[in-house]
């Protein structure tokens, strides 16, 4: 959880930050148990799964940079936060409430 806040207080800190589009382990996962040698060793649907159902509901491409402003701006435009409850069944994040309840307040990066 310290590893997410930490992203989200560089990303409010500067909104124009490059972010690059990956499908799996990422800087959120960094500090994740369940990163095992860069891979998802989490059992269920796997972090792949996720990232592909978001870039495709986004219509971006993975290995794309794109600011993170303009981003979340996709993410706000695009999926709902009720939405997430399908897409991202079985992720531990949903499970928390972080992703929906940051969904549901707009420019929450600002």
């Amino acid at each position: 959880m310290e590893n997410m806040q930490g992203i989200v207080d560089r990303i409010r800190e500067n909104p124009s930050i490059e972010i690059e589009v990956v499908d799996g382990v990422d800087d959120i996962c960094l500090r994740c148990p369940h990163n095992v040698e860069n891979r998802c060793s989490r059992p269920g649907r796997n972090i792949e799964e996720f990232d592909q159902e978001i870039v495709d509901r986004l219509k971006i491409d993975i290995g794309r940079e794109i600011e993170s402003k303009s981003l979340f701006s996709l993410v706000e435009e695009r999926i709902q936060p009720e939405e997430l409850s399908i897409i991202c069944k079985g992720c531990e994040w949903l499970e928390m409430g972080f992703c929906e309840e940051g969904l549901r307040k707009k420019n929450w990066w600002k």
